[in-house]
């Protein structure tokens, strides 16, 4: 008996945004963003960071950008097309074999 699928698919425009929050006088999250970015820098670029928690945000900021995106603490999904209102979605009748038989 021959078999068949019916698909719908939808076309989404999604941003996914990663999110780290830190206070500069935090002394662990220094030590944990400076032990994060250790093995990716020089050596004699890493030995010259501050000991102590940088007031300037610039310099944490240089060590977030050689973060991976899964080392920042949340993360959050943006449907940009569900919150704007609008995507493209397509159905198809595929037989056994993978031929179209009808879409629209």
């Amino acid at each position: 008996m021959p078999k068949y699928k019916a698909i719908y698919t939808e076309y989404h425009r999604v941003a996914v945004i990663f999110t780290e929050e830190f206070d500069t006088a935090d002394k662990d999250k220094w030590e944990w963003l400076k032990s994060s970015v250790e093995y990716d820098m020089d050596s004699d670029e890493f030995e010259a960071l501050p000991l102590k928690p940088p007031k300037d945000p610039q310099i944490w900021f240089s060590l977030y950008q050689q973060l991976s995106e899964m080392e920042y603490g949340e993360r959050e999904d943006d449907w940009i097309t569900l919150r704007k209102g609008g995507y493209e979605a397509s159905r198809e009748l595929i037989d056994s074999k993978g031929k179209v038989i009808d879409s629209m």
